[in-house]
């Protein structure tokens, strides 16, 4: 039987450069109020580390969205300074925490988090 996105790691990104945890992948971090967002162009791979807010340099944000203790992560400059192309909300389906404790998202290993919109019956 397939875990529900809820019950393993979830993690999307959408052009806006909004960042979405579920709160699965949240308490896996360590359920921290801020991330430090970290970059690597050779392997192509963002990394979300646990930080403090105001603690931590350069730690952005994670505020509480819905019901379930997802978190959401304003990156939008963050996007833009490391030139990022983000067509569409996208979703990490093999993303993993590794051994110092830091989100490995693989940017060439992405799927589209939403599906297309279905044309009404009532328009022709």
């Amino acid at each position: 039987m397939r875990d529900s996105r809820w019950s393993q790691l979830y993690v999307s990104i959408n052009p806006k450069g909004l960042i979405w945890l579920s709160g699965f992948t949240h308490q896996a971090m360590g359920e921290p109020d801020a991330y430090v967002i970290v970059y690597d162009p050779d392997m192509n791979v963002l990394g979300l580390q646990p930080g403090r807010a105001n603690v931590t340099q350069n730690a952005y944000p994670a505020k509480p969205r819905g019901r379930h203790g997802g978190q959401l992560i304003r990156a939008y400059r963050l996007i833009r300074e490391f030139n990022l192309y983000v067509p569409e909300t996208m979703w990490f389906p093999r993303s993993f925490i590794d051994n110092s404790g830091t989100l490995i998202l693989e940017l060439h290993d992405v799927k589209a988090a939403t599906t297309k919109k279905r044309k009404s019956k009532y328009n022709d």
